[in-house]
This record gives C-alpha cells, structure tokens and sequence, in this order.
C-alpha cells in the first residue's frame, strides 16, 4: 500500500478535513478502515475515492494516512472517516489499534499478486478479534482488475480469478467489488454499498450511537424524518462537498435493490505501469 508523492506543504487531507473551522451537515459519522497486504493500492483506492485521482507513483504508508468523504444515502447524510493502514509486517501493533469502534472495511487484495490473496484469512481474522460479534460491514475488494485489459505494467497478469475472490466472499459473507484504483472501476460502489450495510444494520438495531464501539457517531444534525436506513438513492459529485461536478453520469445496481450513481469530471491520465 503506498500513498502519493507529495510537496511537504501539501495537506495530508482531503479539502474535508476533521480540522476544517465549518462543517457541511451530516447526519452520521462513519468509520471505515481499508485493510490488506502491502502493495495492493489501498491507498490508491482512498484517492480515487476522496479526489477522484490515480497517482502512478505514490510514497509507502508508514502506520495509517487518513482522509475523510461525504455522501448522501437515501437523504441521509453522512461523513466517512477512512482510515488507510499499511500493510508492512512492523506497522501491524499501531494499525491494529485502528481497528477498533469501526463501521465498516475493505479488505484489498491484488488480482495479480496471489499471495496478497492467500493472506486474506490473516486479515480478516485480525479484523474480526475486534469485533467478535461481526458487526463491522466488510467488503472484499479485489484491485487492479485493470490487468484484464492490459492496463497493468509489462507482463503483469491476473493471478486470482474472479470466481475465488466471489468464492471467498461469499463463504465468510462479505460484499465483493472488483475495482481499479487506475480507471477508477467500481471504487466508489464499493465505499457506498457498503456505508448503506452500515445503515441497514443502525436501523435493525445491531449498531448502536450510544455504544462507542458501533463506529457510528451522530452528526451535527439529526436524521431526516427519525430514518437511519438506506436502501434508496446514493449520490456522488452532486455538490461541491464531492468528487467534483462534472457531465459523466453512470449508474449501477448495487445489493439492497437500490442504484447507485456516480458523477464526476473523468480526470484520468494515461500512465504506463500498473495500476495502485
């Protein structure tokens, strides 16, 4: 997992920072922590995510880098705080303090490496020895899917195919996304669907705001009509709170019978290599 190159006068955060003096209004706040081997584009996946960006070469996380989104499901607003973990073998005593009252986690692996799929049963039983009662909303996201169409460095090819990675998440009941951090596939489908698991699960009792383990805060405003549910509309790159506000408007069903659009400037550039 590696995070981009930056001028040391850059931010470390996205323009929606927990720092930041004035707050848009949101319902819930959302912890999510993205988990998986080194290398896997974990953090690569946050930017595309946060800033709608792909950064060919980025710096190694060294503990955990953060940054923070906001999204609308179904009129209720919330906050994600996103934290990234490195997946280096010396970080693991600080990373794991971030498992910690958390909502929701993508569990990454690279379809190229298979290794860092082997090591999946490893991270997902780190996640789950701080949450016993298997609360936390987990998505399994298999990166880099971008080598398919050759978009990955010379020779890279995938190493996992699609059906084991399904295998896997259906035999220890997570959500499945294959994504590419590069093109950005189905990135932000995986963050909203599984924020709409978080909801689900607030609405049905099984998280709760007053236990500081659910990973779920109350916002600065309450619900709209007393709902905590999703299950309707989840909107991106609606507002200036966003991706940004450009004319690409695609849309995908996702679990829960609901849809989900994604709308943003299609700011890509063509890179040699493969994909974070």
């Amino acid at each position: 997992m590696a995070r981009r190159a930056r001028d040391s006068t850059a931010s470390a955060y996205s323009v929606h920072r927990t720092s930041d003096p004035v707050q848009p209004t949101f319902h819930y706040m959302v912890k999510f922590i993205i988990v998986g081997s080194m290398n896997t584009g974990k953090s690569a996946l946050l930017v595309r995510f946060a800033e709608n960006e792909f950064h060919e070469y980025m710096e190694s996380t060294v503990g955990v880098d953060f940054n923070s989104k906001f999204l609308t499901v179904d009129g209720v607003r919330l906050k994600l705080q996103v934290w990234d973990t490195a997946g280096q073998e010396e970080f693991r005593s600080i990373t794991q303090v971030y498992y910690r009252e958390t909502a929701a986690a993508l569990l990454v692996y690279d379809v190229s490496d298979r290794h860092s799929f082997d090591q999946l049963n490893f991270w997902l039983g780190s996640i789950r020895e701080t949450d016993p009662q298997h609360r936390i909303s987990i998505a399994l996201v298999a990166n880099k899917c971008d080598v398919d169409a050759g978009g990955g460095a010379p020779g890279q090819v995938r190493a996992v195919s699609s059906e084991e990675g399904r295998a896997f998440a259906r035999a220890e009941n997570l959500l499945f996304f294959e994504t590419s951090a590069k093109t950005g596939a189905n990135v932000a489908e995986a963050f909203s669907t599984t924020s709409d698991a978080v909801l689900r699960k607030l609405r049905a009792g099984m998280l709760s705001l007053d236990d500081p383990a659910s990973g779920v805060r109350a916002g600065n405003a309450p619900p709209p009509n007393g709902r905590a549910d999703g299950g309707g509309e989840i909107n991106f790159g609606t507002d200036e709170e966003s991706m940004g506000s450009g004319d690409v408007d695609t849309s995908a069903d996702y679990g829960g019978g609901g849809r989900v659009k994604v709308g943003h400037k299609d700011t890509r550039r063509k890179k040699k290599g493969g994909c974070c």
